[in-house]
């Protein structure tokens, strides 16, 4: 088995034909896809930009003439404006002329006989338009052994966006092993390779693209022509998160009561008849004997069921509607506001949060502590989640028992799994596990790490998205 050589040339603007955006970064990418390919980085040619002159690429292809034989493979990956003329494809140059471009653009025929000069087996990759698909066929018949792949169909334009030329970035995701879908057995030949292109470039697109014009690559020669071998990389913890990234772990739970059952309220006052903050100075008052009560029991239950000594907590009830705890290994906060929607009740909201111990979260004490008044468990973050990575991590896997439903902008998607009887919403800051009215703290954590652990994740963490 011989060897492998690559020459990428890259040509963003040549004479007054249409653009190629990014050519010279997307090759950049490709060329380090190419060495996990097989094609390290001392064995290709890389000229971008000025630098790709027609003199420079056929001195170029001139010496490589010198070290190809017939058992190598050679790599031509072109991105940049192309034309067609009287039957032939013409490549453009950094210096090819608006009144003499055929003379002064590389003729795709040229480019075949010099890198197949020596019986190197050809193969190319072609990010450009109005080629001439009579002469491709001819260049890569159905029964030889090379293999040209291009971008787009000759009537077609390639798209580019986000600084991203789309089909090349398709391709360097798989010449790097992130896609063993373009792989046969771990064998990379021309037509798992197209396939999977053909497959995954629209959704590319479409991300990408709003309003998307139709893109269709091509491929000539024989499908079971043999690209590479390419070991399928890791999966990328594109949709992890780990403890750094944490900002805040809080468990929550809501009750409604009326304001006639708050203790500091008497037959005698009126009832509120809207929330207005003269009202809720007004529950602040009549709802602290409840709230020092509300702390006293927990103060108790801390020490009891969770084993704090008297020096690790620390306790307040304020005069506005709000009291807490805190304690070694997390804090506990009660709050009272008035109901906007029916101001004759109000609303409780119990919170654990800044936890220090996960590991309290799961125990007896935890759950003998709070019962049944926590049923919201949430994480919020501090780098934003990948909520485009996570869904299509979820739809492309197709995991058994697991539904999902996105926002059109992809900014929020709840899931459910079976045999979880809660729900799980996530935003770009956070992640909210619901259970039923109810649900035990323990549940809940148990719940987290049963979808965790769906997820492929680490025992402590979810595995979904940074």
């Amino acid at each position: 088995m011989g060897n492998k050589y690559a020459v990428l040339i890259g040509v963003e603007e040549s004479a007054d034909l249409t653009p190629c955006l990014y050519a010279a970064d997307e090759l950049r990418t490709l060329s380090a896809g190419l060495e996990t390919a097989g094609v390290p980085n001392g064995r290709q040619t890389v000229l971008l930009g000025p630098t790709a002159t027609k003199a420079t690429v056929e001195s170029r292809f001139r010496k490589l003439n010198k070290s190809l034989t017939a058992d190598d493979d050679i790599w031509f990956v072109f991105a940049g404006p192309a034309f067609s003329e009287k039957g032939r494809g013409y490549l453009a140059c950094a210096d090819t002329l608006a009144d003499d471009p055929e003379e002064t653009a590389l003729a795709i025929a040229d480019v075949f006989a010099a890198l197949t000069e020596t019986g190197a087996a050809p193969r190319f990759f072609l990010d450009a338009s109005d080629l001439d698909e009579h002469e491709l066929n001819k260049l890569f018949p159905a029964k030889g052994s090379g293999a040209c792949l291009t971008s787009c169909d000759p009537n077609q334009s390639s798209h580019a966006a986000g600084g991203r030329r789309l089909w090349l970035q398709v391709v360097a995701e798989a010449l790097a092993g992130r896609a063993p879908e373009a792989l046969s057995d771990g064998t990379m030949t021309a037509g798992s390779l197209h396939d999977w292109v053909t497959a995954e470039l629209p959704r590319a697109i479409r991300k990408a693209i709003s309003t998307p014009r139709k893109q269709t690559p091509q491929r000539y020669g024989p499908a079971a022509a043999v690209l590479a071998e390419v070991k399928a990389a890791a999966k990328k913890p594109t949709a992890r998160l780990d403890l750094k990234q944490l900002k805040r772990i809080v468990f929550r739970g809501e009750s409604r009561a009326k304001v006639k059952s708050l203790a500091g309220f008497q037959k005698s006052f009126r009832l509120p008849d809207a929330a207005t903050p003269s009202a809720q100075k007004l529950i602040n008052r009549w709802a602290t004997d409840d709230l020092k009560a509300e702390v006293e029991e927990k103060y108790s239950a801390f020490r009891e069921h969770l084993g704090f000594k008297r020096k690790d907590l620390e306790s307040n009830v304020s005069g506005d509607g709000l009291a807490f705890i805190r304690g070694p290994a997390f804090d506990y906060t009660v709050s009272v506001s008035i109901d906007p929607a029916e101001p004759t009740e109000v609303v409780w909201r119990r919170e654990v949060s800044q936890v220090s111990d996960p590991a309290v979260l799961r125990s007896d004490g935890f759950k003998a502590a709070f019962g049944g008044a926590l049923d919201t468990l949430q994480f919020d973050f501090e780098k934003p989640i990948n909520i485009e990575a996570l869904v299509d991590r979820i739809e492309d896997d197709a995991m058994p028992g697991v539904k999902v439903r996105v926002t059109s902008d992809a900014s929020a998607c709840e899931m459910t799994v079976q045999g979880f009887s809660g729900s799980v919403h996530v935003e770009r800051a956070t992640l909210r596990i619901e259970g039923r009215p109810g649900t035990s703290p323990d549940s809940l954590v148990e719940q987290f790490f049963a979808f965790q652990s769906r997820f492929g994740g680490k025992k402590g963490l979810p595995a979904i998205g940074g």
